[in-house]
């Protein structure tokens, strides 16, 4: 009976952590760099998990420190945070659509 139990809450415990991971996903239209890594364009999912962000685009996954803040304005959609330097495009955060709360690369 203690097994059972003890497998139960295991098991929630599981599937609380994957609920907790913050998904969003994102369309890049060009190649751009975070983490010192090249993105390709493509869809790609942003999963939050702690103070890092996981950006997945099929096989390719890039692991980049990053937090979740709140902002004063609620964003209309989601879109990314870039700029230009050095003459390539820098991803710098993404800002969540329909929400106060933008992710911030670092």
């Amino acid at each position: 009976m203690r097994v059972g139990i003890a497998v139960l809450l295991t098991l929630l415990l599981a599937i609380a952590a994957v609920a907790a991971v913050e998904r969003h996903s994102i369309t890049l239209a060009d190649q751009y760099v975070v983490s010192n890594k090249v993105l390709k364009p493509g869809v790609y999912t942003v999963e939050i998990q702690g103070d890092k962000a996981v950006l997945k685009h099929g096989d390719e996954v890039v692991v980049s420190d990053g937090r979740v803040e709140k902002v004063k304005h609620k964003h209309l959609y989601t879109a990314i945070i870039s700029r230009k330097k050095d003459g390539k495009l820098w991803l710098e955060g993404v800002e969540i659509g329909d929400s106060n709360r933008r992710v911030v690369f670092e």
